[in-house]
């Protein structure tokens, strides 16, 4: 039986614009208006899944939090989240963070460990995980430029950014491809 390979990262994302260039008309600077000195934040838990060789099978699930940091017991939930959602084993394939790394975590991968296995990536490698480029995407593609006035219109527009890419099987395999991971190559 194929294990789902989980590729898992977290993000944030801030108040202020990325600002990236863009085309106006000669003379007619565009203005990106933003609220100052705010530190608000949308942070994010995503995952990449797919059976290794079967494009068809690529699927990406998230998770928004408005003001939190990522921590154990969100990471736990969302690994849980995926237990209920894909079926048969899972192999987790995240970084190295301290949180992947918690008791919590660990007492998840016992409980389930029929199921589900954990591998880390190795250190300073984020190119390796797909769903660095899935954030990248989000980040410098969906909400260039974007100057929202209020963390639920950030978190509003965070989520339909994610859940138009998500749909998009052709750009989720590009993720992978672009990785390096020959991870839908076909076997010999």
């Amino acid at each position: 039986m194929k294990a789902t390979i989980a590729f898992i990262d977290e993000t944030g994302i801030l108040m202020a614009p990325l600002v990236r260039r863009t085309w106006a008309p000669c003379g007619q600077t565009p203005l990106l208006l933003q609220r100052g000195r705010s530190h608000a934040k949308v942070s994010m838990i995503g995952s990449i899944c797919a059976k290794p060789r079967c494009p068809s099978s690529i699927r990406a699930y998230f998770r928004i939090h408005r003001e939190k940091n990522i921590k154990a017991p969100i990471c736990r939930e969302f690994v849980r989240q995926l237990l209920k959602t894909i079926r048969g084993p899972i192999f987790l394939v995240w970084d190295r963070l301290n949180v992947h790394r918690s008791r919590l975590i660990k007492q998840l991968a016992q409980k389930h460990r029929q199921r589900l296995q954990m591998f880390f990536f190795p250190s300073y490698a984020p190119e390796l995980n797909p769903v660095e480029y899935g954030w990248n995407h989000l980040k410098n593609v969906k909400l260039a430029n974007f100057a929202p006035m209020d963390i639920l219109v950030l978190a509003q527009a965070a989520k339909k950014g994610i859940c138009s890419t998500r749909k998009n099987k052709e750009l989720l395999v590009s993720f992978v491809q672009h990785s390096g991971l020959s991870f839908f190559d076909r076997e010999p």
